[in-house]
């Protein structure tokens, strides 16, 4: 498994460099790739980057909020977690179906 999130990685990374107004890349090369190989710094700074381009994603708040949190981040993830969930109040159960959980 870890090789094809490698490769999703790969394929998303030259999606957004291609592309970067793809908020939608920025926010699956976050979600589903970096936050689950745990580069967290990376998932963090690609939600930054999904978030500068649609600053009300509350998936991508959400998002950077869990890799805040498993980074010990406490202050900034419970601050994004609750302006994605103040937005979205089902953004949490939507993220959960797709494998990302706190």
């Amino acid at each position: 498994m870890p090789g094809r999130l490698l490769l999703a990685a790969l394929i998303l990374a030259g999606l957004f460099t291609a592309a970067p107004e793809r908020v939608v890349a920025a926010c699956r090369l976050g979600k589903l790739v970096r936050l689950r190989m745990g580069e967290l710094d990376r998932a963090i700074d690609d939600y930054g980057a999904a978030l500068e381009l649609r600053p009300r994603s509350a998936a991508s708040l959400y998002g950077r909020g869990l890799a805040e949190l498993r980074k010990g981040m406490t202050t900034q993830a419970e601050a994004d977690i609750a302006a994605a969930t103040a937005m979205r109040p089902t953004v949490g159960d939507e993220l959960n179906k797709h494998g990302v959980t706190p």
